[in-house]
């Protein structure tokens, strides 16, 4: 599968620039410095993320890739002309993880210029002025990552700003990238004023979502609606099932919880509105194992009255887990997604 990560960020917090709430919410799925990862409001008034004061702040992606060629792709609101320093790096599993200086990074500068360095030697800049102040535009950035052959491009609103071919892109011993991370010296002091991120995928050159995807992208997050056909869990507070797992901020005290095994729970979800054809569906479950063992939990998703699940994820003990199932095609009919399809469509978890 192309597609290695995808985030709208639209279950961090309150949206005015608050903490991220609940802290694990951002933690299960990246390793980051929670306490200056800020909510704010997004590009379509759902959520987006702020990290700010300085390059100790950061959230950065698990290892998604062994791939050459690394396509990040994200909506960018600068508010500030303060609002310089790095948007995102590349990192290598070789090297270059645990300290400040990326393999590759993306620059923003004074004169909303973009410059591109590998490691601390900068490759090119763009022309001053291609991000705009005070707006929502679409970044998007393709690597390819050689000593010799590689290459960068850059665009911004589906426009070319900075590129070029037969350069050295591979700062560490191995031809790849393997994580992003989003740092916080481009930000001012304030979330106010710190640059927001939101609609953020991450490609690599393998299967069909494997180039630019343009700045019509967005991520939109459905939340359960209605309990679905089946409701084998029991909900902590009683009554319905998804008003447990429904909420518009995540609340930690509220749960679905089940030990016997194949136990399946199934959810309707909320219209979809404005939507433009699907590209790729992602299920998100937050969960809890209080058992002393490890469980396998998986992500069941049912159309009309046929069932597909995944193969399941490990939950180890007394730790908060984000399992994500990301399907390019709908697996139940093995054509690309319709907005039908979702509209149609049960979520949920089963016991492994």
């Amino acid at each position: 599968m192309a597609l290695l990560w995808m985030d709208g960020f639209d279950k961090i917090g309150d949206l005015i620039g608050g903490d991220v709430s609940p802290a694990y919410v951002m933690g299960c799925r990246y390793t980051n410095s929670s306490h200056r990862v800020k909510s704010y409001a997004g590009r379509e008034s759902a959520g987006s993320m702020v990290v700010y004061w300085n390059v100790d702040s950061f959230i950065q992606t698990p290892g998604l890739t062994t791939d050459d060629t690394l396509i990040v792709g994200f909506s960018m609101y600068c508010p500030d002309p303060f609002n310089t320093g790095e948007i995102f790096q590349l990192r290598s599993a070789f090297n270059f993880v645990n300290d400040d200086i990326g393999s590759i990074s993306l620059v923003i500068n004074a004169d909303r210029s973009l410059t591109i360095k590998r490691g601390l030697t900068t490759l090119a800049s763009s022309a001053a002025g291609v991000v705009t102040l005070a707006g929502w535009v679409t970044v998007e950035t393709k690597i390819v990552c050689d000593n010799v052959t590689g290459s960068y491009e850059v665009r911004i609103d589906d426009v070319d700003v900075l590129s070029a071919t037969g350069v050295d892109t591979q700062q560490s011993i191995g031809p790849y990238h393997s994580v992003v991370r989003f740092n916080g010296a481009l930000a001012a002091t304030h979330p106010d004023k710190g640059m927001r991120i939101d609609d953020l995928w991450v490609c690599d050159s393998v299967g069909s979502m494997n180039d630019f995807l343009g700045s019509s992208i967005r991520i939109t997050t459905l939340s359960p609606n209605a309990d679905g056909d089946t409701s084998s869990w029991t909900p902590d507070a009683g009554g319905t099932h998804y008003t447990q797992v429904d909420e518009v901020i995540q609340v930690s005290g509220n749960y679905v919880e089940s030990s016997d095994q194949y136990d399946v729970d199934l959810y309707k979800l909320q219209p979809t509105a404005n939507m433009l054809t699907p590209l790729v569906v992602q299920v998100v479950t937050e969960a809890l194992n209080t058992e002393p063992s490890t469980w396998t939990l998986k992500t069941v998703v049912k159309h009309g009255v046929n069932e597909d699940e995944d193969s399941g994820q490990t939950i180890g003990h007394s730790e908060i887990t984000s399992i994500t199932r990301k399907m390019e095609t709908n697996p139940l009919t093995a054509n690309n997604w319709q907005v039908a399809d979702i509209d149609a469509l049960q979520t949920g978890v089963k016991v492994g």
